[in-house]
Order: C-alpha cells, then sequence, then structure tokens
C-alpha cells in the first residue's frame, strides 16, 4: 500500500558533516551505500549533542531504509533497524508524539524533532507492507500521529510538505471502513504540492504531483490526473539537480514511474 510513497520521502535535512559527500552518492552502488553506513555509525559513537545527534540518526535511519529498498534480500530486518533507528531520533526531544515537550524546544530542535519523526512514520508504513494486516493494525496510528504532530507543530514544510504528502496518501488508499477519506486526501494533497512549488505550477518535489495524480485518478478525474503527470514526465537529469530538493536518485525513480503510468492510463502528449 505505501510502497510508491516510500520510495523517495525520506526527510533529509541539509547541513554538512564528515559523512556527508558518501551520503550524497548513497545511489551509486551498495558499497557506496554501506560506507555512508559504517561512517554515520562511527560518528554516533563520539557524539553528544543532542541536535546533532538526531541530524546523524535521521540520515543513518534513512541509509538503512535505502539499503532495505535497493540492495539487500534482508528487507524486513533492515527496515526493523531503520525504524528503530529514526525513533531514537524522536526519543531525543521527549515522550513520542508529546507537544508539550515538542513545544518547549528551539527552533532548530523543533525542526529536527519533525524530521525524526518523519522518517519513523513513514518506515513504519514501508515495514507494515512487508509484514501484513496484522501489523497494519498494530502500528497504523504510529503513521497517522507522527505526520499529525507535526503539522500541529507548524512544521509543514519538512520533507516539502511530507506530512501532508502522507497523510492525503493513506487518506487515498486505505478504504472509508478503515478509516480513509477521500475529502482528507485532496486537501492533504493540494496543500503538499501549493506548498511546494519550484516554478510556476511545478513543485520541488515531483513526487507531490504523482501521489496528487493517483488521487485524482482514483476519483475519476482521469484529465487532471494526466495533467499532474505532464508536469513531471519530461524532467530531464539536469532539471532534477536545478530543483535540488535533495533527493536526486530517487526522484529519477519517480519519474520513471510516472512515465510508467502515464503509459498505463492512455494520457495523450
Amino acid at each position: 500500500m505505501f510502497k510508491l510513497m516510500l520510495a523517495a520521502l525520506i526527510s533529509l535535512p541539509a547541513f554538512a558533516d564528515n559523512c556527508s559527500s558518501v551520503f550524497d552518492r548513497r545511489g551509486e552502488s551498495a558499497s557506496v551505500n554501506l560506507e555512508a553506513i559504517n561512517c554515520y555509525e562511527k560518528s554516533l559513537r563520539n557524539v553528544t549533542d543532542a541536535e546533532t545527534k538526531s541530524q546523524y540518526l535521521v540520515r543513518l535511519s534513512y541509509l538503512k531504509f535505502f539499503q532495505a529498498e535497493n540492495y539487500s534480500q534482508r528487507k524486513e530486518s533492515l527496515l526493523f533497524e531503520a525504524m528503530e533507528i529514526a525513533e531514537k531520533g524522536v526519543l531525543l526531544f521527549g515522550s513520542k508524539y508529546s507537544l508539550g515537550d515538542y513545544r518547549q524546544l528551539s527552533a532548530s530542535s523543533q525542526t529536527l524533532v519533525a524530521e525524526a519523526l518523519y522518517n519513523y512514520g513513514l518506515i513504519v508504513a514501508r515495514y507494515v507492507d512487508e509484514k501484513g494486516v496484522v501489523e497494519a493494525l498494530k502500528r497504523m496510528d504510529d503513521i497517522k500521529k507522527s505526520m499529525t504532530t507535526i503539522i500541529r507543530l507548524k512544521q509543514e514544510s519538512v520533507a516539502h510538505y511530507g506530512a501532508h504528502r502522507v497523510l492525503g496518501i493513506f487518506h487515498t488508499k486505505v478504504p472509508s471502513i478503515a478509516g480513509g477519506d477521500l475529502k482528507l486526501a485532496k486537501t492533504y494533497l493540494e496543500t503538499a504540492v501549493k506548498g511546494s512549488l519550484y516554478s510556476g505550477d511545478l513543485s520541488r518535489y515531483p513526487l507531490n504531483h504523482i501521489v496528487y495524480s493517483d488521487y485524482l485518478y482514483k476519483v475519476g478525474e482521469n484529465d487532471r490526473a494526466c495533467a499532474e503527470l505532464r508536469k513531471v514526465i519530461n524532467l530531464t537529469e539536469s532539471d532534477l539537480r536545478t530543483l535540488d530538493n535533495g533527493l536526486f536518485h530517487e526522484s529519477m525513480d519517480n519519474i520513471a514511474s510516472a512515465k510508467a503510468s502515464f503509459k498505463e492510463r492512455k494520457c495523450s502528449r
């Protein structure tokens, strides 16, 4: 249910550290991704500052996720490791989902806890995909609570309006009997697109258009669904680098998915 959503949505805060250069090359090969993992694991042994530690945990959790999705057959166990690492980043700043704790933090720490919550909720969703219905029933609230907490903390811009995007996908894909609501999906996804605009009507994060297109297609607005895909299918590598969204490798995969959907839905050029 959540695989497309998670293909390229983990929050990647921009900051410089000794591991950043290899982190940015994670999509080159399994060995490069593993080098980045080892770098952050080593760095974490020597850091005590909560904000720096949170930044490292966010990146490490993402690298483990990336390894699970792209380079390993141990998907389930790696996703669980990634989920636990992301949760550690959340708990650095107080009890999980505690707005009372978070609102006492500095502005920079509030952003960091939002990034950690985002990673945590997304990796939970992908883990649920692997484990099935029983695990979904146990962990569904974690997906919703992590994202609604980000919004209530007024950190919507994290991950290119990622909390709105995720909740929009949730309400699009989950049946109404299980809590899905297409009216809410529309509101969340429109907010994600409008809040992340780069130039004209193009989002800095192409996946926002893709998931909004999925919603429009589901409710029968096929022409508008194709129009959203049309905004991104012709983006080149150079275009994606210009967007500078921190997710070049993942955005390239998203464009391939958009092209496949465009063809499957028989959209006209």
